[in-house]
């Protein structure tokens, strides 16, 4: 703020307010706010709410503390002097309104970066800033700006002090309460159920025991409803109705409130920027389905301010028009000729437009990603392919464990085989071969899955070469297709979220398939070396190409000699593995966090193709190791995998490979 005092734009803006402060305020703020304090200076002892009609001071005592400590204060040294619609008195409120002015302004430097020419011409300079404030003696600002602060910080995590500043704001003017939803909603959808009702308890209980000790004056005096749901203010969002029946009427203002309120709660995931550009909109709501007053438009100042101090590209044609009518609508209202009522209601309703025009644009440039909707109707999608005995099954059940075992299916490529064991189709083609397979079967259960609905599907016992009875697969939130073809058919490996591709050395590749169908399945070393040579023109035309196609690719590179016939000696095949990946993938602290454990040896290569970049992996680490680094290199997991309980990561190589899995599907999602 030191080097706000300074600038000419602030300075101007400080003259203005400094101005205004010799200006006869009239209306609420000299016939009721005045005489509800004076009244309370007078009896300090005595609630104030008890003395006179609610209506005086529609505040909570939040707003009453620190509206009345400057008035006791004069009252005590000056006598009257500070009492009445005076100079003085009215001064006395608008001194702590300057005061939050200028707290304001450092909050939403904060906010934006220190954009400080920005700030300052779209909020200290802003005439609906100093109107609201200034001339027409409204007090809205405190509120929001104990709204705002405690946005910021939930931001610092600093969850206890905000849950404390948001019942400053409810018990300050009660229509803040409308946060509390979204609030809860952001802690809930943002992380882990045990982290999640951690931060909520934090939050809410401060929050709980300021609101209900700040409601104790208004109860005692029975005026706790005139503050809350039932004041004149809070009807207004039923004015804008519809008489559906005798019986029943259609209250439209309070269906489009709950309906954005519902959009946002709903979100999948949200940043702190949706949070507070979300927190605005639903406020702007109100504005829109009632007959606002003029204090009710500082409520999007905030909003507004920070929107367009942020994003250059924003139409500012909106903001001045908004300015413009707002102008027009109120202050100026009295130089529209009054032969022409209609046109107070024309400019009222462009205000209104404008209004809306900048809700919808922020919601469009802003809150559509930092608060999105769609994975809410989709699930999360994932394409596992390779040849036989490549790894698939290892990766895919690590990725269950990674994001739940409830909320995740898996598709096998097996169970879409055309033919059972021993059918003579197998001696023209191999396993490999697309035209062996019901691809467009696999498609159209992919899809059917990714639309929520439920499908019937034939699985393949490997043990005994059969097809089972079609067994239900529900839509789950995380849907995991693993086979020879995932990425064959264009049309499917399209609407993939990750694409991966596990392509182990053919000799390393050899000995696990020797491994597991000679030790596993009780095939004969023969049988299996035979099927790896029919095999080999399909792979080479069928499977390999598919690399091409996938955002990782995993490759294991074995350390040693492996002959076939001793491989099943061998009680253990030592490898290293290589990660590659788009080389514009931001994963550099994902290996740097990596590179700071002495058992890991962890190296960049470059990869044959200009557009991928490889990471050489050797060594050994736990799976706390791994869940350390990906707690700091990954902060969005609960956006991510959608579960309600933390991942469970692997130790080693496999651990390693859910942590890239993971990292790119964090700047996706």
């Amino acid at each position: 703020m030191k080097s706000i005092f300074s600038n000419r734009i602030f300075l101007i803006g400080l003259l203005i307010r400094l101005g205004f402060f010799f200006y006869p305020t009239t209306g609420v703020m000299a016939d009721f706010f005045t005489v509800f304090l004076d009244k309370a200076a007078q009896n300090p002892f005595t609630n104030p709410w008890s003395q006179l009609p609610p209506e005086y001071f529609p505040y909570g005592l939040a707003m009453f503390i620190l509206m009345i400590i400057p008035k006791l204060l004069g009252y005590l040294i000056f006598g009257e002097l500070v009492l009445g619609s005076s100079l003085v008195s009215l001064g006395l409120i608008k001194v702590v309104l300057l005061g939050f002015d200028l707290l304001f302004l450092k909050l939403l430097l904060q906010l934006t970066d220190r954009r400080e020419n920005h700030i300052l011409l779209f909020y200290w300079l802003n005439p609906i800033t100093i109107y609201i404030s200034f001339v027409h003696g409204q007090l809205d600002i405190v509120p929001m700006y104990f709204a705002t602060l405690s946005l910021f910080l939930i931001g610092r995590e600093k969850f206890i002090w905000s849950g404390l500043v948001m019942g400053m704001a409810v018990s300050s003017k009660f229509h803040t309460m409308l946060l509390l939803p979204l609030v809860l909603a952001f802690f809930w959808n943002n992380d882990f159920i045990q982290a999640a009702l951690r931060k909520i308890a934090q939050w809410l209980v401060p929050f709980g025991i300021v609101f209900i000790i700040s409601s104790i004056p208004q109860i005692s005096a029975n005026k706790i409803a005139y503050n809350s749901l039932a004041s004149p203010e809070a009807m207004r969002l039923l004015s804008l109705n519809f008489p559906f029946t005798e019986q029943f009427t259609l209250y439209f203002g309070v269906i489009i409130v709950l309906l954005i309120l519902a959009r946002f709660i709903f979100a999948t995931k949200m940043s702190l920027e949706g949070l507070i550009f979300s927190s605005g909109i639903l406020l702007g709501s109100l504005l829109i389905v009632t007959h606002s007053v003029p204090g009710w438009y500082f409520w999007i100042l905030p909003t507004v301010t920070i929107f367009y101090a942020t994003y250059n590209f924003a139409p500012r044609i909106l903001l001045g028009l908004f300015i413009l009518f707002y102008l027009i609508s109120f202050p100026l209202s009295d130089i529209l000729p009054s032969q022409f009522p209609f046109l107070h209601g024309v400019c009222f309703s462009i205000l209104q437009l404008t209004v809306l025009c900048i809700l919808i644009v922020i919601h469009v440039m802003c809150v559509q990603k930092q608060a999105p909707l769609q994975r809410r109707f989709r699930p999360l999608t994932i394409g596992i392919a390779g040849n036989s005995g490549a790894g698939k099954n290892l990766i895919s059940n690590s990725l269950i464990e990674l994001f739940g075992t409830q909320s995740t299916r898996v598709i096998e490529g097996d169970d879409y085989h055309k033919w059972e064991r021993g059918n003579q189709k197998w001696q023209e083609y191999t396993h490999l071969h697309p035209r062996a397979n019901h691809l467009s079967h696999l498609r159209e259960h992919f899809l059917s899955l990714s639309r929520g609905k439920l499908i019937f599907q034939p699985h393949y016992d490997h043990s005994s070469g059969k097809f089972t009875e079609p067994r239900p697969m529900q839509a789950p939130r995380t849907l995991i297709v693993q086979g020879l073809h995932t990425l064959y058919l264009r049309s499917l490996r399209d609407l993939f979220d990750l694409k991966i591709y596990i392509s182990p050395n053919e000799a390393l590749r050899t000995a696990w398939k020797i491994k597991r169908d000679c030790g596993e399945r009780g095939h004969t070393l023969e049988k299996v070396l035979n099927s790896l040579k029919q095999r080999e023109k399909d792979t080479v035309a069928y499977v390999q190409p598919q690399r091409e196609t996938a955002d990782i690719v995993v490759e294991y590179i074995p350390k040693q000699e492996l002959l076939p016939e001793k491989i099943l000696n061998l009680d253990r095949i030592d490898f290293s593995m290589k990660i590659v990946l788009w080389n514009d993938n931001a994963f550099e602290d994902l290996i740097e966090e990596l590179s700071m454990h002495s058992a890991l040896h962890v190296s960049l290569v470059d990869d044959a193709d200009i557009n991928r970049i490889g990471v050489l992996i050797d060594g050994t680490i736990s799976a706390n190791e791994i869940d350390a680094i990906a707690s700091k290199s990954i902060p969005n997991q609960r956006a991510v995998t959608r579960a309600r309980i933390k991942p469970i990561w692997e130790k080693n190589y496999v651990g390693v490979i859910q942590l890239f899995i993971m990292k790119v599907l964090s700047t996706r999602i």
